[in-house]
């Protein structure tokens, strides 16, 4: 990257869009399967 890009004013492109959806998602994840394996060790104790 060059420091003229750096610059240019920030327009999210359609990769940096889908890049934070993924990222949304897999936090998504992240806490549904934390919610799952919390009821789940409720459910054993």
């Amino acid at each position: 990257m060059s420091k003229k890009q750096k610059n240019m004013p920030k327009k999210p492109s359609r990769r940096e869009k889908r890049r934070k959806v993924f990222i949304y998602f897999l936090v998504f994840l992240m806490v549904i399967s934390m919610l799952t394996a919390g009821f789940s060790g409720i459910a054993l104790l």
